[in-house]
């Protein structure tokens, strides 16, 4: 009686079946690494490392622009640029570079804010305003050093913490002379 199969054949066909299910079940565990990572690295970012970009103080969405009419309020211009620095510069965004351009828009928004206004609840805040838009000067004027936007982000996370109560995050930068509570 003859054979079905030889030796070689059988072997060649269960490599092919093993290389086979390795490839499979590989793409479903990068796949399954890739989630999770995603949500661990969601979950980190609210926790250990500079808070939740969504959870800002204030009431606007992150990422969205001042209305035609400005910031109500210092509260407000603070809640929104630290939310901005955080989607754009925060969780390790700073070291891989910045969008140049946007930054100086941005900048360029809140500075205006800055020096239209002044500032007297609490009576340090107008020292902070002052302090902040010298880094936002700079990056206006075209400066590309990443210390300006890493300042002006610290500056806004602290004056975010003393002004609006934010607690997501409990790190203080200690860059401010409004008091953190």
């Amino acid at each position: 009686m003859g054979k079905l199969f030889s030796f070689k054949g059988f072997m060649t066909i269960l490599i092919i079946l093993v290389v086979g299910s390795l490839g499979f079940f590989g793409v479903l565990i990068v796949t399954d690494i890739n989630e999770n990572k995603s949500e661990n690295t969601a979950a980190t970012e609210s926790s250990d490392q500079e808070e939740n970009p969504s959870e800002s103080g204030g009431q606007a969405e992150a990422g969205e622009p001042p209305s035609e009419e400005g910031f109500e309020e210092a509260g407000d211009l603070i809640a929104v640029a630290h939310r901005y620095y955080n989607d754009t510069t925060g969780y390790g965004k700073l070291e891989d570079g910045v969008k140049w351009s946007e930054q100086r828009e941005r900048a360029e928004q809140y500075l205006t804010y800055i020096e239209d206004n002044t500032f007297e609840d609490p009576p340090t805040l107008q020292t902070d305003m002052d302090a902040v838009g010298q880094y936002l000067k700079q990056i206006v004027d075209g400066s590309k050093e990443l210390n300006n936007v890493k300042q002006a982000h610290r500056y806004f996370h602290d004056l975010d913490i003393a002004i609006n109560n934010y607690t997501d995050y409990k790190e203080v930068w200690g860059v401010t002379e409004t008091p953190v509570n």
